[in-house]
């Protein structure tokens, strides 16, 4: 948790003790302290126990042994620990990958202190209260909305089978499958999410291409994992290759099946490569958001010095936080944030030239006397316009920083 701010919109304490997990979007991309102080000063009478940030935060708004004021029903709140992960503000109400990864994180934690021993979820609203069939509900069963949004709601399996795995429950989240722990179940795969980056990807009768095509996956989404035909190489080593390579950064790449001998040492090699990978390719990110922003000046002359242009730079370091690599794109210019957000009443030395402003240091200035300047955004535009491109750019990066480093021969 890195965040606590108690609301004052809960009852305390809850008169059922937790049995049950009720997922929701907060549509919105906030952090977990957006989110936290929110629920604290709102007029509006709701919370959540937690609230999951864009960026992987956890926050803490109603404890635990009181009830929040989050699914319009009385008696669900009383029994579940309620969760408002960070959204989109549109259909089907995305979350990011850090808020994902973060929430499977907090689930599993929520079910090993109260005692819950498998998330269970049959996407059935008659089972409410029937928790020994189904302990997960959702905001939508109990009022006229969309929450937690489509993209969470259609998740809810894969989510129960991330924490299950977790809590050594069994390969899924449905009733009546014996909880085992792992040491007792080796013939099974571990649990893993994958994202799918080629436009389509065909789905076979059997493991391998000489294998008729029964369907496609064109959505480019992210699935789980349930059975693997094969052993691939010692399963220890195989697993860390999973979340190093496909959570951190959503790279996916196929193996060959020949030299299997050596692909063991391969992977261990890879191991220890892999965070200067992540770092470059992080870096590599940062420098192309800090281009888009160049081009957007240039494109749209937004001031008529180079020196706003110029001065959007990129970090040379990422800064990596558990499994998320992260890299700061700035513009350090005293007068950048103002032309970023936008500004009432502030003083900038220059003028504008009909759209265009022409900073001046010993101009007198005319937007002190202008109500409201709006913003460029700038940078969040750049931003935005690096993560819509992100996916095909970082696979290509990555396919080439395992060629200069002699992997690729291991892969297909």
């Amino acid at each position: 948790m890195t965040y606590s701010r108690i609301s004052p919109n809960r009852t305390s304490p809850r008169n059922h003790k937790i049995d049950t997990i009720t997922i929701h979007c907060i549509v919105g991309q906030w952090t977990a302290k957006q989110g936290c102080d929110y629920f604290a000063t709102t007029g509006r009478e709701c919370s959540a126990n937690y609230v999951v940030g864009k960026d992987g935060s956890i926050g803490l708004s109603v404890e635990e042994q009181d009830r929040s004021w989050c699914s319009s029903s009385r008696s669900n709140d009383h029994r579940a620990v309620t969760i408002e992960v960070a959204s989109d503000t549109t259909h089907p109400y995305k979350v990011t990958d850090q808020a994902l990864a973060a929430l499977v994180d907090l689930l599993a934690d929520i079910c090993r202190r109260n005692g819950i021993k498998a998330l269970l979820w049959k996407g059935d609203k008659s089972l409410i209260g029937q928790v020994d069939k189904q302990n997960m509900t959702v905001h939508r069963w109990f009022a006229n909305k969309a929450c937690p949004g489509d993209y969470l709601y259609n998740l809810h399996p894969q989510i129960a089978a991330q924490v299950n795995e977790r809590l050594g429950a069994g390969r899924a989240g449905g009733a009546g499958e014996e909880a085992q722990p792992y040491a007792q179940r080796r013939h099974l795969h571990p649990l893993y999410l994958v994202r799918i980056t080629a436009s389509v990807l065909n789905i076979r009768k059997g493991p391998g291409t000489s294998y008729a095509v029964t369907g496609q996956i064109k959505d480019r989404g992210v699935y789980t994992i349930v059975e693997q035909k094969g052993e691939l190489g010692p399963p220890e080593v195989r697993r860390r290759l999973d979340q190093s390579v496909l959570h951190e950064e959503g790279l996916t790449m196929g193996m060959k099946l020949d030299g299997l001998a050596n692909f063991g040492k391969a992977l261990v090699a890879l191991q220890a490569d892999l965070p200067e990978i992540m770092d470059h390719l992080a870096v590599g990110e940062g420098r192309f958001a800090r281009d888009q922003a160049r081009k957007i000046c240039t494109e749209e002359n937004i001031i008529n010095t180079g020196d706003y242009r110029r001065n959007f730079k990129s970090s040379s370091k990422a800064i990596r936080t558990g499994t998320a690599y992260k890299i700061d794109v700035f513009n350090n210019l005293n007068y950048a944030k103002p032309l970023e957000y936008g500004f009432r009443g502030h003083f900038v030395p220059g003028h504008w030239d009909g759209k265009s402003f022409v900073y001046q240091p010993k101009d007198p200035g005319e937007c002190s006397s202008i109500p409201l300047i709006p913003g460029h955004y700038t940078l969040e535009r750049a931003v935005n316009a690096t993560k819509r491109t992100q996916n095909a750019r970082l696979q290509r990066r990555f396919e080439q920083e395992l060629k200069k480093r002699g992997y690729m021969k291991y892969f297909k």
